[in-house]
């Protein structure tokens, strides 16, 4: 996220109550296309309890999961963040376009906030 031709850095994005902060992503689809839910999880870095986050892709409102697991097995799971800095939302494939994608997340209630990682998982 540390582009330095980007300024300012896409992340880490400082959120207080009542804002938000959009992400673009240039996304292509699979040869097969996308199929089922793709994930999408914002890290913070420090706890999310007593702050609630809503999410939105390309202008429509996500459903939040409990599920914020990493998509892949990784040898060192310490080094990534702890459950209640992650908060994560189901994205159904027909959302997603090819080319730019617009993520909002929105800071509804509680302390500021730091995100400082954000990914989608694709199937």
């Amino acid at each position: 996220w540390n582009n330095p031709f980007q300024r300012p850095p896409t992340l880490p994005r400082g959120l207080k109550e009542g804002h938000k902060a959009t992400f673009q992503m240039d996304l292509a689809p699979p040869t097969k296309g996308w199929k089922g839910e793709a994930r999408l999880r914002v890290q913070a870095d420090a706890t999310l309890e007593g702050r609630t986050l809503a999410a939105t892709c390309n202008g429509t409102v996500l459903s939040a999961t409990s599920d914020v697991e990493e998509p892949f097995l990784n040898p060192y799971p310490s080094l990534l963040g702890q459950a209640d800095e992650k908060r994560a939302w189901l994205v159904p494939m027909t959302l997603l376009r090819q080319g730019m994608n617009a993520f909002e997340i929105r800071h509804e209630s509680g302390k500021p906030v730091t995100l400082i990682y954000l990914d989608l998982h694709c199937v």
